[in-house]
């Protein structure tokens, strides 16, 4: 089975940033305060400074004190092999990240890490993003950081680094989490499995196609990562969009306020290439304001010419998701 850099990196960058940027990460703890802990539903462990559990949210980890995340995707293994033919340095680059910088972690195995910075909604933000492989799986963890925290050294690049290099792949994973959005409507859909925050939809019901295919149908149903309040879920939509297509060579066919289940949010339907300089594609999003912060997104995309008849199921689709039962 083969996957292209062009799928994996879609849809990592899709989910593994959050729209609204991450609260201040205090990652002071001394190694003698650090504990091992596994990411719920993966196979990633992280020695963790005292105050992260493992998030209910997404797979990774939070200290609900301050805020701070570290978030986690598991991919096929073949996409390492991809991200290393691709230059992982110069695609971040080319996908609006600055001052980009590849580097090297004391990490007993073949890794790939670098640091960049990037521009967010809640200011300019320090990144850190290591990526591993076993025969099985590839890991990639994001740390993100307030650039003005590490410029500071209230955070300092030392400590987060450290903590990196204790990530590793277990041998099995660990319990699922419980989804707090499903859909009730799937179409010709079938659920494909969990990336990173995001539960992705495939008309094969595979994660990976059995040939390259970096313009494939697929539907992301993604809750953010923090519960940063979203001001103008209109402007916030627009900006994802522009994330991942050139929405100046595109055409928006329609956008309007939109609710699902009792959430107030936006949609946008639209003809655009992606970016940096990929083929035409046809897009359906949903953003919808979640109650106490955050938001949770949908995202429906696939190549012009299928995706034009597979909008109305994204619509379907997207119109049948609730939120679960609390417990």
């Amino acid at each position: 089975m083969t996957l292209s850099y062009k799928a994996v990196a879609a849809v990592a960058a899709l989910f593994v940033q959050s729209l609204t940027g991450i609260a201040v990460m205090e990652l002071g703890a001394t190694a003698a305060l650090a504990k091992t802990l596994q990411v719920p539903s993966t196979r990633i462990t992280l020695d963790v400074p005292d105050g992260f559990a493992p998030s209910k949210q997404f797979p990774g980890f939070i200290n609900e004190n301050t805020g701070a995340s570290i978030v986690t995707v598991e991919m096929p293994a073949a996409a390492f092999a991809d991200f290393k033919k691709a230059d992982f340095a110069s695609k971040l680059a080319s996908n609006g990240f600055a001052n980009v910088k590849p580097g090297q972690l004391q990490l007993a195995v073949e890794h790939i890490y670098a640091t960049a910075e990037q521009a967010t909604a809640a200011g300019a933000f320090s990144k850190f993003l290591l990526i591993f492989a076993d025969e099985k799986t590839t890991a990639m963890l994001t740390v993100n950081v307030p650039k003005s925290d590490v410029a500071s050294g209230k955070t300092k690049t030392a400590t987060i680094e450290a903590m990196l290099a204790t990530a590793r792949l277990a041998a099995a994973p660990s319990a699922a989490l419980p989804q707090p959005f499903t859909l009730g409507y799937l179409g010709p859909f079938k659920a494909a499995g969990v990336m990173g925050n995001a539960v992705l939809y495939t008309l094969d019901g595979k994660m990976a196609p059995d040939k390259p295919d970096p313009g494939r149908a697929v539907f992301a149903l993604a809750p953010s990562i923090d519960k940063t309040e979203i001001k103008d879920v209109g402007l916030t939509s627009k900006a994802a969009l522009a994330s991942m297509f050139d929405v100046d060579a595109g055409k928006i066919s329609h956008q309007g306020t939109i609710t699902v289940d009792g959430l107030q949010g936006y949609e946008i339907e639209i003809e655009a290439p992606r970016k940096p300089s990929g083929p035409p594609a046809s897009a359906y999003q949903i953003i919808l304001k979640t109650a106490g912060g955050g938001y949770v997104r949908m995202i429906g995309t696939a190549d012009t010419g299928e995706g034009r008849a597979l909008v109305a199921e994204f619509r379907k689709m997207a119109a049948s998701m609730k939120a679960a039962p609390s417990k």
